[in-house]
């Protein structure tokens, strides 16, 4: 099996039986909490733009990730603008057991080869369990969810997680990615007035194209191809989808369509993927957005936390629930506009 392969094999080694909700979860004393890493950090001088820009020494407990889980820093490249001596400081503190059996260090699979995010059960539960008690400090807590940065990858692919959580108090996640495509078509201008089409063609490198929204579904973006004539320039991208039933879709996407929008359901997780294309000057900018309900943290046993974790469970979703987690965003949004 190919490292990419092995990359978004989502596992335990050896999986163990998904917890089951009739075992009683027990909160440990208030002398045995447990700090918890942040979602961005792999390593004891990592993390990303919002929690660590400066890569200074930051907690990192490798025992909290799952077996065979990326344990190295991430890569991500530090901000280049300056930023502030001092910065928001984030913990998490658990009260649940580390038992394997329990599920509650179970993390979301990796989206992406680079970006090594690791949002696990624990994560989850705390935070709505403040909410439930009203003792969540939006700022502070939802924070430690609110990350950001750049990867080290080539192409380089910036990404923003933003939480939210809902009327409903279940906690809903964006993954928003972009990256940018561009193919060099030497000293082609708008202003060449040969009659010639100068057209040049890229494959996008086998390490990077595979994106993988959740266990059952999968993007492959595979080439890029940009075109100059006639005083124009025109870019096209090619991609495939692979939705939860396995059906596989080829899309082209050219730049005479303005936009290209293109959505992803999931049938068998609360996982929702929007893809947009669009050409900027001479740059083609590819974005995914990456929307998961994690249900209500009541429970590692719930299926709908399950469903995102296990690729031995799935839940049952009717397509009349499409695009529900994108607008839940929306709507905030939309209400904070109006504020």
């Amino acid at each position: 099996m190919n490292k990419l392969k092995s990359f978004f094999r989502h596992k335990e080694s050896p999986l163990l039986p998904p917890p089951s909700l009739s075992q009683e979860i027990t909160l440990l004393p208030d002398s045995e909490t447990w700090q918890g890493n942040l979602p961005c950090v792999h390593g004891p001088n990592d993390g990303c733009n919002n929690h660590n820009p400066a890569r200074n020494p930051i907690l990192f407990d490798s025992s909290l990730l799952p077996s065979g889980s990326k344990t190295k820093p991430s890569g991500n490249q530090p901000p280049t603008d300056p930023f502030p001596s001092s910065y928001a400081f984030h913990e998490i503190w658990s009260t649940l057991s580390k038992d394997p059996s329990l599920g509650c260090l179970t993390t979301l699979p990796p989206i992406h080869k680079s970006l090594p995010l690791s949002i696990s059960f624990y994560h989850l539960y705390e935070l709505l369990r403040k909410h439930r008690t009203n003792t969540l400090n939006p700022s502070e807590d939802l924070g430690i969810l609110a990350c950001a940065a750049t990867t080290g990858s080539n192409p380089s692919l910036s990404w923003v997680l933003t939480p939210l959580i809902t009327a409903q108090k279940t906690l809903h996640l964006e993954f928003a990615l972009a990256f940018i495509l561009q193919t060099d078509l030497g000293g082609w201008t708008e202003a060449t007035t040969h009659g010639h089409a100068v057209v040049k063609h890229g494959l996008i490198g086998s390490g990077y194209r595979d994106f993988k929204p959740c266990l059952h579904t999968h993007i492959k973006f595979t080439s890029v191809k940009g075109e100059g004539k006639n005083h124009v320039r025109y870019s096209a991208v090619n991609f495939t989808t692979t939705d939860s039933e396995g059906a596989e879709k080829k899309h082209e996407w050219k730049s005479e369509e303005e936009k290209k929008i293109e959505g992803l359901f999931c049938g068998k997780c609360y996982t929702e993927t929007v893809v947009r294309i669009r050409l900027i000057g001479d740059k083609t900018l590819v974005s995914v957005q990456v929307y998961k309900d994690l249900g209500e943290g009541l429970h590692p046993g719930d299926g709908k936390w399950l469903s995102l974790v296990r690729p031995d469970v799935a839940v049952q979703r009717d397509k009349s629930d499409f695009m529900r987690i994108p607008k839940a965003f929306e709507t905030v949004l939309e209400d904070d506009q109006d504020n």
